[in-house]
Protein backbone atom coordinates (compact mmCIF):
# COMPACT_ATOMS: atom_id res chain seq x y z
CA UNK A 1 0.00 0.00 0.00
CA UNK A 2 1.36 3.11 -0.86
CA UNK A 3 1.47 5.77 0.45
CA UNK A 4 1.11 4.05 4.02
CA UNK A 5 -1.07 6.91 5.53
CA UNK A 6 -2.84 10.38 4.45
CA UNK A 7 -4.98 12.92 5.72
CA UNK A 8 -8.17 12.37 7.49
CA UNK A 9 -9.63 14.31 4.85
CA UNK A 10 -9.23 12.01 2.04
CA UNK A 11 -8.78 12.34 -1.44
CA UNK A 12 -5.27 10.51 -0.78
CA UNK A 13 -4.55 8.10 -4.41
CA UNK A 14 -3.45 5.17 -2.99
CA UNK A 15 -1.93 2.25 -4.75
CA UNK A 16 -2.32 -1.12 -3.84
CA UNK A 17 0.26 -3.81 -5.21
CA UNK A 18 -0.56 -7.40 -5.65
CA UNK A 19 -1.16 -10.55 -7.66
CA UNK A 20 -3.95 -11.48 -9.79
CA UNK A 21 -6.01 -8.33 -9.80
CA UNK A 22 -8.87 -9.01 -12.32
CA UNK A 23 -10.88 -6.25 -13.54
CA UNK A 24 -14.35 -6.61 -11.95
CA UNK A 25 -17.37 -3.85 -12.51
CA UNK A 26 -17.46 -4.12 -8.91
CA UNK A 27 -13.92 -3.65 -8.02
CA UNK A 28 -13.82 -1.54 -4.74
CA UNK A 29 -12.09 -0.81 -1.77
CA UNK A 30 -12.82 -0.26 2.23
CA UNK A 31 -10.79 1.82 4.52
CA UNK A 32 -11.90 0.24 8.17
CA UNK A 33 -14.87 -1.26 8.87
CA UNK A 34 -17.65 1.10 7.50
CA UNK A 35 -19.81 0.33 4.46
CA UNK A 36 -19.84 4.27 3.93
CA UNK A 37 -16.11 3.85 3.75
CA UNK A 38 -16.67 1.91 0.72
CA UNK A 39 -14.81 3.56 -2.66
CA UNK A 40 -14.35 2.25 -6.30
CA UNK A 41 -10.62 1.04 -7.04
CA UNK A 42 -9.52 1.25 -10.49
CA UNK A 43 -7.93 -1.39 -12.20
CA UNK A 44 -4.49 -0.67 -13.47
CA UNK A 45 -3.32 -3.95 -14.02
CA UNK A 46 -2.92 -7.73 -12.70
CA UNK A 47 -0.38 -6.43 -10.12
CA UNK A 48 -1.88 -2.96 -9.34
CA UNK A 49 -5.18 -0.90 -8.15
CA UNK A 50 -5.47 2.24 -7.08
CA UNK A 51 -8.40 3.66 -5.10
CA UNK A 52 -8.85 7.37 -3.56
CA UNK A 53 -9.22 7.56 0.47
CA UNK A 54 -12.35 8.93 1.36
CA UNK A 55 -12.93 11.69 4.28
CA UNK A 56 -12.39 10.04 7.59
CA UNK A 57 -15.31 9.85 10.45
CA UNK A 58 -12.50 10.29 13.03
CA UNK A 59 -9.26 13.27 13.08
CA UNK A 60 -7.14 12.00 15.20
CA UNK A 61 -4.62 9.93 13.55
CA UNK A 62 -6.56 6.29 13.80
CA UNK A 63 -5.38 3.46 11.72
CA UNK A 64 -7.81 1.66 9.89
CA UNK A 65 -7.32 -0.98 7.73
CA UNK A 66 -7.79 -1.38 3.77
CA UNK A 67 -9.72 -4.26 2.63
CA UNK A 68 -10.32 -5.10 -1.11
CA UNK A 69 -13.80 -6.14 -2.75
CA UNK A 70 -13.90 -7.89 -6.31
CA UNK A 71 -17.63 -8.09 -5.82
CA UNK A 72 -18.88 -4.84 -3.42
CA UNK A 73 -19.95 -7.49 -0.80
CA UNK A 74 -17.28 -9.34 0.30
CA UNK A 75 -13.90 -7.46 1.81
CA UNK A 76 -10.43 -9.11 2.39
CA UNK A 77 -7.50 -8.35 3.75
CA UNK A 78 -4.42 -8.60 1.68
Amino acid sequence: VDPPSGPSTGGTLVTLTGQGFEPTANLSCRFGSSASMVVPATWLSSTQLTCVSPPAAVHDGVVVPLLLSTDGVDFQAG
